[in-house]
């Protein structure tokens, strides 16, 4: 649809810039130039404008810029007080809500599905089988339905429910060194758990 929308744009500026052209006809020759430069100019302008509309829709740039400061893949580096790994605890907030991320054994993330009728939402998850961790039952406290991350003033986020802490720091994704299969893959690392105080 959209692509049908730019189309039919660009068609009615190009049209546009041929009338424009058409009512030349039988002007001085100087002046016949400058409307045809002005209408190539115009055209022009159209061009970069629907260019950069449909880049900037495309790559979800209206909602970047105007997201909430939370928003983003966050590594836990503190959970319940004991330091985890960012890239084993994770999470991903959208307008202030936990999304999806990993628990230390399982990718997940909610369905696009409609919350059901008493605000449960479905999950989809890569489902290995997990051994029992009191890490991995602290962090599904924390990211219950209704858990608000706050953004604390040294930039971490703090999620707490359930009697549960975690403290996360924003994913720096790096490259990881080549495995033995060599292949690389991109990582969350965080800042050095040591350096946060007042858990």
């Amino acid at each position: 649809m959209r692509a049908a929308v730019i189309i039919l744009v660009s068609l009615s500026g190009l049209g546009l810039a041929v009338w424009w052209q058409l009512q030349g006809v039988g002007e001085h020759p100087v002046a016949f130039a400058r409307r045809r430069r002005q209408a190539g100019l115009g055209l022009l302008l159209l061009m970069l404008i629907l260019g950069a509309g449909s880049y900037i829709s495309v790559n979800g740039m209206p909602k970047r810029l105007f997201a909430a400061e939370e928003d983003g893949s966050w590594g836990a580096v503190l959970i319940d007080g004991r330091p985890v790994s960012a890239e084993d605890y994770r999470i991903v907030v959208e307008d202030r809500q936990v999304v999806g991320g990993r628990d230390g054994c399982n990718d997940w993330g909610f369905t696009d599905d409609p919350p059901g009728p008493d605000g449960s939402r479905m999950i989809i998850s890569t489902l290995v089988a997990c051994r029992e961790d009191p890490v991995r039952e602290a962090y599904w406290a924390v990211r219950a339905r209704g858990v608000v991350p706050e953004l604390r003033p040294d930039g971490s986020l703090r999620l707490a429910g359930w009697g549960h802490v975690a403290i996360l720091r924003r994913c720096k994704w790096e490259r990881s060194k080549a495995g033995d299969g060599g292949s690389r893959r991109e990582v969350c690392v965080t800042h050095d758990p040591d350096r946060l105080v007042n858990f």
